[in-house]
């Protein structure tokens, strides 16, 4: 409701603006809203249990917690939150990350509060206070999608690694930064392949074999994966249409294109999938693209609509898609009542 409320007032006071520079309170506030509501959640989301297992597989010592399972940086998180705190601790400091990331994010977009209201019923809510090592993956992620925005490459190749740390399967998102490089790509293209072959070999090498046991062969199955599947696809097939109103670079549009092929391409996928689970988990990497493009809207439709209704509809579209999801949803019950650590039941 806040997002909102800013994202509304945003419009109405200079729909042509492109970055924000400046980090007043109200930044400040959001990044503790958020952070401390994800932080310091008590038996929120679906797999709260599974957490509190891998917080203890990680306890047998230092380099058991650096190994176990692959994914180092969330590991290294639940190994040193032993000695400060547990679970609440681990939760916090992905929380936090997740949440910078979101940030950094839409301050490079026209309207940010409006890309943070886009953000808050699924990806806040349901992926932050789910799946809390892909929400880490996908923080770090959205700060190499603001790397990529500002034209900073290296730091865009940096925060790609870094993400892969937390969840390996975020290495889904090197090939289209690559793919999408214009400049020094003699330098840059053969060491985003080397990184990506050391990531495979260090990372996830050993992870194939159960990751297509778990995934693929046990046709798992998502409720709500299609749903969540055509809310990418949705701005992804706006994003083509108007591809060209878009003011951004080219390095940025052949990403963003990339990136809306790819978002149409997983309803194809799924549809032949023998597992919507591991879809599903793979699309939560293209839920930036709500973001980016429902940001961009307001000023690409400009001529044909004003930017303040434009705002309104974005805002009440994605008031019914929290609306469904909390009356709704299959799993809405792993989520409800929302419960904080130190208030109790809220």
């Amino acid at each position: 409701m806040i997002p909102a409320l800013y994202a509304l007032g945003d419009v109405k006071k200079n729909f042509q603006l492109r970055k924000v520079t400046s980090w007043d309170i109200n930044w400040y506030f959001i990044i503790t809203v958020i952070s401390l509501m994800v932080g310091f959640r008590y038996q929120v989301g679906g797999d709260w249990d599974s957490y509190l297992d891998k917080l203890e597989s990680v306890s047998f010592g230092f380099k058991e917690a650096l190994l176990e399972s692959g994914d180092p940086g969330y590991n290294l998180i639940n190994w040193l939150s032993l000695f400060f705190g547990g679970i609440f601790v681990v939760n916090f400091v992905c929380g936090l990350i997740f949440t910078l990331g979101l940030v950094l994010f839409c301050r490079t977009l026209p309207f940010p509060w409006l890309a943070i209201t886009v953000a808050i019923p699924y990806l806040v809510i349901v992926v932050s206070m789910g799946y809390s090592r892909q929400a880490v993956a996908i923080g770090i992620s959205m700060m190499a999608l603001a790397s990529l925005n500002q034209r900073k490459l290296q730091q865009n190749i940096i925060y790609s690694s870094i993400a892969v740390l937390f969840h390996s399967s975020a290495i889904i998102m090197l090939p289209f930064y690559a793919l999408s490089i214009k400049t020094k790509r003699w330098i840059l293209l053969p060491i985003l392949a080397v990184l990506g072959l050391l990531i495979y070999q260090f990372l996830i090498a050993s992870k194939v074999d159960s990751f297509t046991e778990g995934y693929l062969y046990s046709f798992y199955s998502s409720s709500g994966a299609k749903i969540r599947v055509w809310m990418n696809a949705v701005p992804s097939i706006l994003f083509l249409i108007f591809r060209n109103k878009f003011p951004i670079s080219n390095s940025e549009k052949q990403f963003w294109t990339l990136m809306a092929l790819g978002g149409i391409l997983t309803i194809f996928v799924l549809q032949v999938s023998t597992s919507s689970t591991a879809v599903d988990r793979v699309a939560l990497y293209w839920i930036p693209i709500q973001l980016y493009v429902f940001s961009w809207l307001p000023l690409v439709l400009r001529k044909n609509l004003d930017p303040k209704i434009t705002t309104y509809f974005i805002v009440i579209y994605y008031a019914i898609i929290q609306f469904v999801w909390l009356f709704y949803a299959d799993t809405a019950f792993a989520w409800l009542p929302y419960q904080f650590y130190f208030f109790g039941v809220w």
